[in-house]
């Protein structure tokens, strides 16, 4: 049905007109990944990802993820994405809606869904309900994600994350879709640059969908604070907007 590389999750649009730069946090960077994809062979791409958060009010906080992301698989070519996020966010919580596209050689599609934060002591509870629709598949689908960041120190986070969805085709029956990773990241001391990996899997009940392994790592430039700080006050919510990983399932 389609072929899926994990990548970027965004190139952000750093200047937002009217927002102080030192409201402002978030980061931007450059990505790997290699999917090995079942039937299909291993893939690699290339990307740049970021993401800024401003405040727009007391209560009310915006986020902006957008990205590109060249693969050498045919049926994918170059992904660009793009997910403006709004929510209020306080000491306790992070809850709100956000809406994302997605763009390939050859694909369209849309996403949008609600998403929350819980914050603990040391970790978050992170989680989000997604409906993706794609024109050009004539299909769509509806998912959740569930994401616990663990903080071993401000700045060395531990994600584990899972997500399912049930996906309507255009042809046939309903496929459902699972997905689970694992990832760290960790930003310097002496300078506001992080490196990272994770490794994700998806797979589902029905041979016509190929599972996949993914392996992907990132270097980042970050402003605003350690991890920890990110994560409470920052751009944290790119992970969550698409069913099936950062790009989405229709890839």
């Amino acid at each position: 049905m389609r072929n899926w590389i994990i990548g970027a999750a965004a190139l952000v649009a750093l200047a937002v007109p009217g927002v102080a730069v030192a409201q402002a946090t978030g980061y931007v960077g450059l990505d790997y990944a290699n999917a090995d994809v079942q039937h299909n062979g291993s893939n690699d791409g290339w990307g740049a990802s970021g993401a800024v958060a401003f405040s727009g009010s007391s209560s009310i906080s915006f986020e902006v993820d957008a990205g590109a992301f060249d693969t050498n698989h045919s049926n994918v070519g170059t992904l660009s994405t793009v997910a403006g996020h709004v929510y209020t966010r306080n000491d306790d919580y992070l809850f709100g809606g956000f809406a994302g596209y997605q763009h390939s050689d050859h694909v369209d599609a849309w996403s949008a869904g609600l998403e929350a934060n819980k914050y603990f002591d040391n970790w978050t509870l992170a989680g989000s309900i997604v409906y993706e629709k794609s024109d050009d598949l004539k299909a769509d689908a509806w998912g959740a994600n569930v994401e616990g960041r663990i903080f071993a120190t401000d700045n060395l986070r531990i994600d584990v994350r899972g997500g399912y969805a049930s996906v309507n085709p255009n042809v046939g029956s309903n496929i459902d879709v699972w997905d689970a990773g694992v990832g760290a990241e960790y930003q310097f001391a002496s300078l506001p640059v992080s490196i990272g990996a994770r490794y994700d899997h998806l797979d589902s009940d029905k041979n016509t969908f190929n599972s996949e392994d993914v392996v992907s790592a990132t270097i980042r430039w970050n402003w605003g604070g350690t991890l920890k700080d990110r994560d409470r006050h920052g751009a944290s919510q790119s992970g969550l907007t698409t069913i099936g990983g950062l790009t989405g399932i229709f890839f």
